[in-house]
């Protein structure tokens, strides 16, 4: 990629978090990205979006469809849970990687597949956007300089999913994924159980996975 055309994105999972942030900046940045393959649990659900996209993209049934396509540069990971898998598919297939958290709940696979895409001169980023907020440069650059640092302490203020997402305007499955849902779930609360057992056995999964991976990992 060198700057002389868009870079063409694959953008895998069609939640909450692609509809309602990722899908509406790309769409604002023409001239930086071009979105040319969707895929998501939902075949349905991903026509309707691509539907709504101009040059409407691809609709793959399988994310490796889109990390294996010559066309594509960079994928976006848009779906839940951890997503070190799926980016290292993708890396594999030489693309550049943008992963919403979390990204894993293993530190080794993370620190593994952060040297293996700077190996092959890969991008594999993050979306941590807190860390690029105003706010946090201004807090980063005052506590240099407090001097020693024993304690900080930081309050979110965290409205319910329900106040977050009520008044957004969200495409949703027509087909009953439930099964496909239901086997993803499980397979997330199997990795994080594994992390938490071999690092941290009486910390309560609920607060692992949704409030320190969910939230509280921004500030941290």
């Amino acid at each position: 990629m060198d700057g002389s055309r868009p870079i063409r994105l694959g953008i895998v999972g069609l939640g909450l978090i692609a509809q309602s942030a990722h899908l509406p900046n790309l769409r604002a940045m023409p001239d930086r990205f071009e979105i040319v393959g969707v895929c998501d649990l939902s075949r349905d659900l991903a026509e309707r979006v691509a539907a709504g996209i101009e040059p409407h993209p691809r609709v793959a049934a399988d994310p490796q469809a889109l990390f294996a396509d010559p066309s594509i540069d960079a994928v976006q990971l848009c779906t839940a849970g951890a997503h070190d898998r799926l980016a290292r598919a993708a890396l594999s297939e030489g693309k550049h990687v943008f992963a919403e958290k979390p990204y894993s709940y293993d530190p080794v696979r993370a620190e593994r597949d952060a040297m293996d895409a700077r190996n092959r001169g890969l991008v594999l980023q993050v979306g941590y956007m807190k860390m690029y907020e105003p706010a946090i440069a201004r807090a980063r650059a005052a506590m240099e300089k407090i001097g020693r640092i024993r304690l900080v302490r930081i309050s979110v203020l965290h409205p319910s999913d329900e106040h977050q997402t009520s008044h957004l305007k969200l495409l949703r499955p027509r087909e009953d994924v439930t099964e496909k849902l239901a086997e993803v779930r499980a397979a997330g609360a199997a990795e994080v159980r594994a992390a938490l057992d071999a690092n941290c056995p009486e910390a309560d999964p609920v607060l692992f996975r949704n409030v320190l991976h969910g939230s509280v990992c921004h500030e941290f």
